[in-house]
């Protein structure tokens, strides 16, 4: 029986996360802002889950993510810790720049607060000599787009937080795993205006991440083509990649989950 941690978890890839280690007889902690989606969730989760526990943090919040964190932790040890909260921004199509509230928000919440949640979970798992963390990215990470800088930026430093800290926590039992995914349907997702090809379920996507964390992957990629694709314009001459890119109609229907 496994302990877990979820941030973001009440909709979209979260939500699906926390339906899938309930299956397996979890004990879980659910990590959210929307009280009334987060329990829903739970509700939808413990008729399988050996416990359901909620709190109502903001990732961005380190003291409380602390609190919340290690008092789960001294009742039931951690074994699995999935940063998922995330949020995004678009750039509207006739502006330079994106206004510094908005990306201050997202890579507070996407970056930081993956911190927040990382770091108190592997200082406990490292001491026990046993762990498991998961990161929740995107292809975004691996190639910066010209219509989402702050989003990008912020899965880039996750991506290469999770490089960093793999490396020191191995030798303490305690594995990270980065998952740089494409198109996902969630709440998220259904606020950008594009084209979406290979988008998957947020189940297909939970299931894909959660076999990376158990096995102790160090990154996942997928759609294996969007990946790919990512990949090859991050080493095209940049004027080119931008040209490409550029070429992408891209527009907000909404700024959040």
């Amino acid at each position: 029986m496994s302990n877990v941690v979820i941030t973001g978890a009440s909709s979209g890839i979260g939500a699906a996360l926390a339906r899938h280690y309930a299956r397996q007889r979890a004990r879980l902690l659910l990590i959210g802002r929307d009280e009334a989606r987060l329990s829903a969730i739970a509700a939808a989760c413990a008729g399988e889950a050996a416990l359901v526990e909620t709190a109502r943090v903001d990732v961005r919040e380190r003291a409380a993510m602390q609190a919340v964190l290690s008092d789960f932790d001294d009742r039931h040890p951690l074994d699995i810790a999935v940063a998922n909260a995330g949020v995004t921004n678009i750039l509207a199509p006739d502006a330079a720049v994106e206004p510094a509230a908005e990306a201050e928000r997202v890579l507070a919440t996407n970056l930081i607060g993956a911190f927040n949640t990382m770091a108190p979970a592997a200082e406990r798992m490292a001491a026990r000599g046993a762990g498991r963390i998961g990161l929740v990215g995107s292809i975004a990470g691996l190639r910066g787009l010209p219509y989402s800088p702050a989003y990008s930026a912020s899965k880039a430093g996750l991506k290469a937080l999770g490089d960093a800290m793999r490396g020191k926590l191995r030798r303490h039992g305690v594995s990270v795993t980065v998952a740089s995914i494409g198109f996902v349907a969630t709440p998220l997702d259904e606020g950008i205006a594009s084209p979406k090809p290979f988008r998957m379920s947020a189940e297909r996507a939970a299931a894909r991440i959660a076999s990376a964390v158990d096995a102790g992957r160090a990154h996942v990629a997928f759609p294996l083509p969007l990946a790919a694709g990512a990949r090859l314009l991050a080493l095209l001459p940049p004027r080119l990649g931008d040209a490409l890119l550029r070429r992408i109609a891209v527009s907000a229907r909404k700024n959040d989950e």
